[in-house]
């Protein structure tokens, strides 16, 4: 059973991402390499590292960055 009142508040002023390239470590895994694709896709520049990333996750974030 989903229990609302466990679930992390978002805060109501958040935190503005900074400026310049955002780089993530284990780009690889699917919520780093989902969350990289996004803000790639809004113009962001970013890089990151992951030993073992899969060849179709590297193809495509490479064709967004």
């Amino acid at each position: 059973m989903l229990r609302y009142d466990m679930m992390p508040q978002i805060p109501a002023n958040p935190r503005p991402l900074p400026d310049g390239p955002l780089y993530f470590v284990g780009v690889g895994g699917a919520g780093m390499s989902a969350l990289a694709h996004v803000l790639a896709e809004r113009g962001r520049r970013v890089a990151g590292s992951d030993p073992g990333i899969q060849p179709e996750v590297r193809a495509r974030l490479a064709a967004v960055t």
